[in-house]
């Protein structure tokens, strides 16, 4: 059992149970909806998080400390699923937007069904040229 699984199981445990492989939500009024799709959707949902060098030299050499926490906690969220405020920048670039400090911005693109690549980070004030070398790297990236 994977530790998203486990954790989902144990929060839901108090509110469903367990009916030979379907989950049953009790409702009022003695109904209940049965679901048995939920932990394969929980799965289906994962993404593998790869990094660029540059992403990595960004981040690396970022001084807010709280911005760089930012990020690494972005970056669990992101491979568990959650996007969060994400909106395509076009040429198959995406940016993903942190509130806070001076707007921090993470340029990504999606490789297959479940994986994403940081290409490049950046703030508000680089956000043109973040763009630039984003579509650059991933233009590199399609020719590897």
């Amino acid at each position: 059992m994977g530790s998203v699984e486990a954790i989902a199981r144990a929060a839901l445990s108090a509110f469903w149970f367990n009916a030979g492989n379907k989950y049953v939500v009790p409702l009022r009024g003695g109904r209940s909806v049965r679901l048995h799709f939920v932990f394969d959707r929980i799965h289906s949902f994962m993404y593998t998080v790869l990094q660029t060098e540059a992403f990595v030299s960004w981040h690396s050499g970022l001084r807010n400390i709280q911005a760089k926490l930012a990020v690494v906690r972005r970056i669990d969220r992101v491979s568990a699923g959650n996007l969060g405020d994400v909106k395509s920048v076009g040429g198959g670039i995406s940016e993903m937007r942190l509130n806070i400090g001076s707007g921090y911005r993470i340029y990504l693109t999606f490789r297959e069904r479940v994986c994403i690549v940081l290409l490049v980070g950046g703030d508000k004030a680089s956000q043109s040229a973040d763009i630039r070398q984003a579509r650059m790297l991933a233009k590199r990236l399609e020719h590897e």
